[in-house]
């Protein structure tokens, strides 16, 4: 496919996000006026003169032009500084969603796209991307269920807008739904300094207190330092008792989808005996009076990490807190950005630019090493606030696509994450399970920004729900070769690159832990199917989480009253009935690496163009299967999978 490439200014071609809740409203009438114009248009066409370029070619093009202001006025709400701005960003995404709702399940249209998909002389001379369109369109309306009955339509397309409903506010509950605890110093002994300095301190009678939030760089450093177990319990608990209200969505969200529509077995039983061992090994050390401020002997689910920690400085003499000194955010960023500048090609260039959402907004360009075109933007935004999604997601912020011009249409992502926040003393200091957070995270964008379809319906991460992830898990690896890790790491104070030695037993610690770790991914999918895959409305999404967790993870919370599903965020995000994606994006990106980089060069120019042309570049334009097969030259394979966990 050729795209016309003509000069424009990449800095103007960014929208603003700097807008007012009357512009937000404005442009949410706008794209529903538009969009009802559009569907009306099509809908309107005689059945015998129904063709390719007055059907498809409207809707898709309305889909394109719109995605621009509907990510702009619909990410607010994860990472505005602004209350009122969230508040109004999150209504506009309720009604866009409430109104694409409405479109899809319009008769009159579908008749229109059903006419023309069975007339397949009209269009059987397309391309293939417009052929693919064409399938998922029709494909949608159907699975939307528009061959039934006008009653149970109508009962359908409320069922839908419910739940769009719940899981825009699910999501909202668990950014804003952060809890806090307030502990002492010796209640925190364990922690580093730069925690501790880091932390509000507030009077509680007479002795000074420390407020410590559940955003996920107070909580992690909580359950891996703090060696009195009551401090670790504390925060888990007030971690898995927050946003209760999400357990009455979620458990109405299983219900309307059971309304709707109603291989993770022999892994569990491969990983079983590994993790059982894993487990004896962190009972034996919690047993062991010289790591114990604790009241029971018990392994909880507030343990694990803490004791993991133990279990590796104790077998691999590594000390996280010696570790992330090497790994300040500002060299870890510009070492991910030259990984990927070379392995795939692309110049990374930061743009000074006052349309973004907060001050840490950071923006880049992304042009081709070596034609010196034009490729995209993303956005970074790294660090945690009040209000901002607490977790690490890539949003895509723009989807490219061809404009009926000719010219091309850039992509825009965007990474937010929560990594620690600089001190006085001390810049962002990021311990090595964030580094490969921010490599996971990165890969998305590189998915987002090197896609080049034809229609943003294709574009990027618009895969297949099982591959979505496996670009971003693949990149992951390079956070475990000491090359990599070498080129970046140094001291923040000296400059002093990481030391060989402390490198090579990092990297021994990459399967540690890794049965217990992926027997949670496996509970995770499980519960997933086991909220979803059921014959009645009876569900019980508590009883689910904790019997489940307990019977596959081995681990949970004993007696106390809980309710982790609640912060779930996964099961109303996209991936329900479908989180065993991860474990199967798992292989095929564990295939990738060590089939190709691994074994041809982690910089090699062949790998990386081809990974970067047909993995990244075709998007959803054609089936994930066989873009894996044109990188790999086969169809993927498990074996290199175990061989990643150690099991092989």
């Amino acid at each position: 496919m050729v795209f016309n490439t003509k000069a424009f200014d990449p800095v103007t071609n960014v929208p603003d996000y700097n807008i007012t809740i009357d512009e937000i409203n404005l442009k949410v009438s706008e794209l529903i006026e538009k969009g009802k114009s559009v569907h009306d248009q099509v809908a309107s066409i005689p059945i015998q003169d129904v063709t390719f370029d007055n059907v498809i070619v409207p809707l898709a093009t309305y889909e394109n032009e719109s995605m621009v202001d509907y990510s702009t006025i619909t990410f607010l709400q994860h990472v505005s500084p602004d209350k009122s701005l969230r508040d109004a960003s999150m209504e506009a995404e309720k009604k866009l969603e409430d109104f694409q709702i409405d479109c899809q399940m319009r008769r009159d249209v579908y008749k229109v796209v059903e006419a023309l998909f069975l007339n397949k002389k009209s269009w059987e001379n397309r391309c293939h991307e417009d052929k693919r369109l064409l399938d998922k369109m029709e494909l949608s309306f159907r699975r939307n269920g528009l061959d039934l009955s006008d009653d149970d339509l109508e009962k359908l397309m409320s069922v839908k807008k419910k739940l769009s409903e719940l899981s825009i506010t699910f999501g909202r509950n668990i950014a804003e739904g952060d809890a806090q605890v307030t502990f002492t110093l010796e209640d925190l002994d364990g922690l580093p300094e730069d925690f501790i300095n880091s932390k509000k301190k507030v009077k509680c009678g007479d002795e000074d207190k420390y407020i410590v939030t559940t955003k996920y760089p107070d909580l992690f450093a909580v359950l891996r330092m703090a060696k009195r177990e009551s401090t670790r319990k504390t925060l888990l608990l007030a971690e898995e008792t927050r946003c209760k209200e999400n357990i009455e969505i979620l458990t109405e969200a299983c219900i309307l989808r059971l309304r709707a529509a109603k291989f993770e077995n022999i892994l569990q039983s491969l990983l079983e005996p590994l993790a059982e061992k894993e487990i004896d090994s962190l009972i034996q050390l919690k047993k062991d009076g010289k790591f114990l401020i604790s009241s029971s002997e018990n392994l909880y689910s507030w343990d694990s990490k803490y004791y993991l920690r133990i279990l590796k400085e104790n077998l691999f003499n590594i000390d996280d807190e010696e570790v992330k000194q090497y790994f300040s955010i500002s060299q870890v960023t510009a070492g991910l950005l030259e990984t990927f500048e070379n392995m795939l090609g692309l110049t990374f260039t930061q743009i000074d630019n006052s349309n973004g959402w907060h001050k840490d907004a950071t923006l880049y360009s992304v042009t081709d090493t070596e034609t010196k075109d034009f490729v995209g933007h993303f956005w970074m935004d790294l660090h945690p606030r009040e209000g901002k999604y607490n977790h690490a997601a890539c949003w895509s912020l723009r989807p490219g696509y061809t404009k009926s011009d000719g010219s091309r249409e850039y992509p825009i992502s965007g990474i937010v994450a929560n990594f620690s926040e600089p001190t006085e003393n001390k810049p962002s200091l990021l311990k090595h399970d964030e580094v490969v957070t921010f490599f996971h995270e990165f890969g998305h964008v590189m998915h987002g920004i090197c896609s080049k379809t034809k229609w943003s319906r294709m574009h990027g991460t618009s895969v297949e729900t099982d591959f979505v992830e496996a670009p971003s898990q693949m990149l992951e690896n390079w956070c475990w070769e000491p090359e990599v890790l070498q080129k970046f790491g140094k001291h923040y104070l000296t400059g002093e690159p990481i030391p060989e030695q402390l490198v090579a037993q990092l990297v021994k610690t990459k399967n540690l832990g890794a049965g217990l770790g992926n027997l949670r991914q496996i509970f995770f999918g499980m519960f997933d199917m086991g909220i979803h895959n059921v014959e009645n409305e009876d569900i019980d999404v508590n009883e689910t989480f904790s019997s489940l967790r307990k019977q596959i993870c081995k681990i949970d919370s004993g007696n106390e009253k809980t309710w982790p599903a609640a912060t779930f965020g996964h099961m109303m995000g996209g991936y329900d009935s479908g989180y065993y994606g991860y474990m199967w994006s798992d292989v095929f990106s564990a295939d990738m690496f060590y089939s190709r980089f691994k074994k041809q060069g982690l910089f090699n120019k062949k790998s990386g163009m081809d990974y970067r042309n047909e993995i990244l570049a075709p998007g959803g334009s054609r089936d994930a299967m066989d873009s894996l097969v044109a990188f790999l030259g086969r169809e993927p394979e498990m074996g290199p999978f175990l061989r990643s966990i150690g099991m092989k």
